[in-house]
């Protein structure tokens, strides 16, 4: 049996969300709006990951994601 240690973290990320720009944000239920914002956040990560693969690749192609909006 291996030794180890498993402990789960809890990491907050905070929205702003412009009401002018997305108006139609304030009716979502909370669960629906926990699962948009949750959604957003895993897609920035899979994007970040891809952006490490393809420059990790040396194809001589660059991408970087310099900011998510």
């Amino acid at each position: 049996m291996e030794n180890k240690l498993i402990k789960q973290t809890v990491v907050v990320f905070e929205h702003e969300i412009s009401l002018q720009q997305f108006p139609n944000i304030v009716q979502l239920t909370e669960t629906e709006l926990t699962e948009f914002l949750n959604t957003a956040v895993v897609s920035m990560f899979k994007l970040k990951e891809r952006e490490e693969e393809i420059n990790f690749g040396g194809t001589g192609s660059f991408i970087r994601v310099k900011d998510v909006i």
